[in-house]
C-alpha cells in the first residue's frame, strides 16, 4: 500500500474530525445560551423599549431579567440583541443608545456566524498556534469595528462610560466564551484604541505561535518527504527480494517449449516465450 496517500489521508481525517467537534461544540453552546435566554425573558423596560424603537431594534431586542451588567448578540441562523435588565438600570439613554449601536453592527454583519465558521477552520488546524491568534483577531477586529459604530452614534465618551460600568461591576457573563457571540466585553485592546483612535494596527503575532507553527509545518513536510521516500524504498526493495517461481511446459502441437516466472512479491506473472 503506499504510504504517502495514507499518510495524508490520516491528517485530513483528523483535521475534519476535529473541525466537527469544534462545530458541534459551539451549536451545543449557542443552543443551551439560547434555553437560557428564552427561560429568562422579560418585558422591556419602557427607556430601553423607547431605545430601541428609534434605532429600529424593537423586534430585534430580548430584555432577560437578570440583575448583572451585559449585553451580546447571539444566533447563527437568526441574530438578536441580549440585553439585561441590570444593564438597562445603570445605563443613561445616551450610553444605552451606544450599547445597542455596538450590538446592532454585530448583528447586521452577521458576526455570530462568522466567528463560528472562523472557530471551525481554527479547530480544523488546531496543530498550528497561529490560528489561534487569528480567530482571536478577527474578534477584536470586529469589536473595534462595533466600537467605532458606536462612537459615530453617541460619542467616545458615552461608549466609555458604558464600558466602565460592565468593568466597575466585575459582573460578566464567563459562559459567553464558550458560545458564538457579539460581546460587550472589555479587553486591554478596546481599551487602548478607545483612549487613542488613532490606532489603527493590529496587534502583531507572537514570536512563540509563530516560530510553533512553522515548526509544525516543517515537521509534516519532513514528515510527507520521509514517508515518500520511504514507500519508494520499500517498493524497490520488495520487488528485488522476489522469489521467481519457473516452470516449464511444451506445447502441443510442437516440441518447442516456453517457461513463466511468477513474482511472488507482487502476485502477477510475467512469461518469457522461448522458441
Amino acid at each position: 500500500m503506499p504510504l504517502l496517500p495514507v499518510f495524508f489521508a490520516s491528517i485530513a481525517v483528523a483535521s475534519l474530525t476535529a473541525a466537527a467537534w469544534t462545530l458541534w461544540r459551539q451549536m451545543q453552546a449557542s443552543r443551551k445560551l439560547s434555553e437560557r435566554i428564552v427561560a429568562n425573558a422579560c418585558p422591556a423596560p419602557s427607556k430601553l423599549a423607547s431605545v430601541a424603537a428609534d434605532l429600529c431594534l424593537l423586534d430585534y431586542v430580548t430584555c432577560v431579567g437578570d440583575s448583572r451588567l451585559f449585553a451580546f448578540c447571539w444566533g447563527v441562523y437568526k441574530p438578536r440583541i441580549c440585553i439585561s435588565v441590570g444593564l438597562v438600570k445603570h445605563l443613561s439613554e445616551d450610553e444605552l443608545k451606544a450599547v445597542l449601536l455596538h450590538e446592532r453592527c454585530h448583528l447586521q454583519n452577521r458576526d455570530p456566524l462568522s466567528l463560528l465558521l472562523v472557530r471551525v477552520v481554527t479547530g480544523a488546524l488546531h496543530m498550528l498556534p497561529v490560528f489561534w491568534e487569528i480567530c482571536n483577531r478577527h474578534r477584536l477586529k470586529r469589536e473595534i469595528e462595533a466600537d467605532r459604530v458606536a462612537v459615530q452614534g453617541t460619542s467616545l465618551i458615552t461608549l466609555a462610560n458604558a464600558l466602565l460600568k460592565v468593568l466597575s461591576s466585575g459582573q460578566q457573563l464567563p459562559e459567553l466564551r464558550y458560545a458564538p457571540v457579539g460581546n460587550f466585553d472589555v479587553t486591554q485592546e478596546r481599551v487602548a484604541r478607545l483612549s487613542d483612535p488613532s490606532v489603527t494596527q493590529m496587534p502583531p503575532f507572537s514570536k512563540g505561535s509563530l516560530a510553533s507553527s512553522l515548526f509544525v509545518v516543517g515537521a509534516l513536510f519532513l514528515s510527507t518527504v520521509g514517508v515518500s521516500e520511504a514507500s519508494g524504498y520499500w517498493a524497490s526493495v520488495g520487488h528485488h527480494l522476489c522469489r521467481p517461481s519457473v516452470t516449464y511446459q511444451k506445447e502441443a502441437t510442437s516440441t518447442s517449449e516456453y517457461h513463466s516466472a511468477t513474482c511472488v512479491h507482487t502476485g502477477t506473472s510475467q512469461s518469457d516465450l522461448s522458441r
